[in-house]
């Protein structure tokens, strides 16, 4: 197999860049990040050298490497190694852990280098495959901040806090609530909805989920198909339904759609 490399950036995530890679042979010197390394190993085993040691991440596993960590990396084994990672920068790094209530005085450190975490290695790729694929702001906020949290709450970084805020009162989620009803055409972000219901991003995100049993951006996928299924009736045509609707294109629409009605929106159409 022909190693492989795609590289992307988010730039209004502080940078956040994305790799998607395969190796067969390749191996990578001693270097350093000035950013996080969060690696899922898809295929293959990733054999790096870190603090000392010597680990071997094979499929399934997530690597955590910090900052400034001078560190190697190789495929080992018959099978081409095959992995995701994001690198998060240090602003980004503090701005999540403020979005879930911790505080730090200094650069977060990780100490556990390899996790065997299942829910949590598939929703990092959630994460990563929302970052590719072009998933509104809102769903990619949403799936960061849940997988951050996984990630903070299974390998706690040294010097995080609890902040200890009260719950917010009922009021807060009737206001996220009908912020969502009143623009669910526009692009809406977790930190606005946070602002709305005046909490933090993560703390929203909780207290949603438990209010209405779904996330907020899935609250917004069901009133914004709710509205395609009453403007399809009326035979708008479906680029028309896609966009006033505020799917980013036909094709997230159609798969939002299907997942949620049973049936494409042509099919929808025929009815």
């Amino acid at each position: 197999m022909i190693d492989h490399t795609k590289f992307w950036r988010i730039p209004n995530y502080h940078a956040l860049t994305f790799l998607h890679a395969t190796y067969s042979t390749y191996a990578f010197p001693k270097h350093l990040h000035e950013t996080y390394v969060i690696e899922m190993v898809l295929q293959g085993m990733d054999r790096f050298f870190c603090d000392g040691k010597t680990y071997n991440a094979a499929a399934g596993s997530i690597v955590i490497i910090n900052p400034y960590e001078v560190h190697t990396g190789q495929s080992v084994g018959a099978q081409p190694l095959i992995y995701r990672s994001l690198y998060p920068s240090i602003a980004l790094m503090h701005d999540l852990l403020g979005e879930l209530e911790l505080t730090t005085a200094k650069m977060p450190l990780f100490h556990r280098r390899v996790l065997r975490e299942p829910g949590l290695f598939h929703k990092l790729l959630q994460v990563h495959q929302a970052f590719e694929f072009g998933e509104d702001q809102l769903a990619r906020d949403t799936l960061l901040c849940e997988a951050f949290s996984g990630l903070v709450r299974t390998s706690a970084p040294s010097g995080t806090l609890i902040s200890g805020k009260n719950p917010p009162p009922r009021q807060s989620m009737q206001r996220a609530q009908a912020y969502l009803h009143e623009n669910l055409a526009e692009k809406i972000t977790l930190h606005q909805l946070a602002q709305v219901a005046e909490m933090s991003s993560f703390h929203l995100l909780r207290t949603f989920c438990d209010a209405f049993g779904i996330s907020p951006h899935e609250y917004l996928t069901n009133l914004r198909i709710e509205r395609a299924k009453r403007m399809i009736a009326e035979r708008k045509s479906l680029a028309q339904v896609a966009c006033e609707t505020g799917f980013c294109d036909q094709s997230h629409f159609s798969r939002h759609f299907k997942r949620l009605v049973g049936m494409t929106p042509g099919q929808y159409a025929q009815v």
